[in-house]
Formats: C-alpha cells, sequence, structure tokens
C-alpha cells in the first residue's frame, strides 16, 4: 500500500480523498481489489464513482501486481506522481523493485534519487490481523484462490466492460492480469496543457 497524489507530496485540504497505489500478489490482483472495496466499504471509507468529493476516503484506481511493477504509461505526469509515493505498508524490496522496474521515472525527473536511499517509514501491523492475514494467505493460495481469482476476474472485467466511463475520451481504464486502473477522467491532459502553457 503506497500512499500517492495530495497525500503523498503534503497538499491535501478539507476535501481531499486519499489516492493510493496497490501493489497485490501476482495472480491475485482481482481478489486483492474485491477484499480491499470490501473492507474500506464495509468501514464507509471507500469513495465510490458517485462521490463527487470524498473527504477523507479511500480512492483505490491504481493496482500492479509483484510480478510485473512496470507502469505502462510513460508521461511527465506519471512521472511525478510515481517518484512522490510514500510507503504505507510495503516491504523495503517491493518498493525498491518498482523503482528498479520504473527506470523511465529517470528521463522526466532528472535529479531522482532511487527509493532505497530513504528512510522508509511504514505502518506496524497489529499482531493479530497479522494471524489473520496468514490464515487468508494459506486459504487464497491454493487452488481454491485460484478458482477464486477467475471468477472475481470475470466478474470485475464485465463489469468494466460495461461501464460507459471506460470508453470516455481523455482518460485511461486498463484491466489486465497484471494491472488494474480506473482514471476515466484524467487530471492529466488539463495539467499538462498548463503545464506547457507556463513553460511558453
Amino acid at each position: 500500500v503506497l500512499a500517492s497524489g495530495s497525500l503523498a507530496i503534503n497538499n491535501t485540504d478539507k476535501e481531499s480523498d486519499f489516492d493510493v497505489l496497490l501493489v497485490a500478489k501476482s495472480g491475485r490482483l482481482y481478489i486483492c481489489r474485491i477484499f480491499l472495496c470490501f473492507v474500506a466499504s464495509f468501514f464507509g471509507a471507500r469513495r465510490t464513482r458517485s462521490d463527487i468529493v470524498a473527504p477523507d476516503k479511500f480512492c483505490f484506481n491504481h493496482y500492479i501486481t509483484d510480478g510485473n511493477m512496470n507502469i505502462k504509461h510513460e508521461s511527465l505526469y506519471n512521472a511525478q506522481a510515481y517518484v512522490s509515493l510514500k510507503p504505507v505498508l510495503v516491504r523495503n524490496e517491493i518498493f525498491g523493485r518498482f523503482y528498479d522496474e520504473n527506470i523511465w521515472l529517470k528521463k522526466y525527473i532528472h535529479n531522482f534519487i532511487p527509493a532505497d536511499e530513504f528512510v522508509l517509514r511504514s505502518v506496524i501491523p497489529n499482531s493479530m490481523l497479522v494471524l489473520v492475514r496468514k490464515l487468508g494467505e494459506f486459504i487464497l493460495n491454493s487452488p481454491l484462490g485460484d478458482k477464486i481469482e477467475d471468477w472475481a476476474k470475470k466478474y470485475q472485467q464485465k463489469r468494466i466492460k460495461e461501464n460507459p466511463a471506460t470508453y470516455e475520451s481523455g482518460g485511461r481504464v486498463v484491466f489486465t492480469d497484471d494491472e488494474l486502473e480506473f482514471h476515466p477522467r484524467s487530471f492529466e491532459a488539463f495539467a499538462i496543457d498548463k503545464y506547457n502553457r507556463g513553460l511558453k
């Protein structure tokens, strides 16, 4: 779990939601999304498509897997977002590998220091929740988990394909085995245009 967006650069206001980038186990991407959405919804902490503003809610708009952490969409806007990521719950080797696999970031952010040179801060997990996690992983790292993932993938991809926002111009929706990204109305085009006008 990596904080991104305004939260990562200390630029939140009273109406800000919390953007996060999630790294899921390879082969469990769609289970990860269902689980996170369920838990956050249970606590009333998930931003939904109907929310115009969602203060203090989590916006789960980007998932990748530990088997392939390369971000396909290379741009100045994305580079600025990804060099600003802050670890919340993450193993150090995953955080470092993310930057190793996205070396393209240095094309846009020339003075960027790789993540392993930072002192990483992270949330310390509750011991009871660690036991729950281990039990869940034991159950899901099995043929049963494969079947649940297959069902979760078919169910979610069907809903994504049926959603008109998936096909809106100016945004980006990705749904593969290694990446889920939901930015149907991306701020990127506006930000880059404003940046270019500033340069001129």
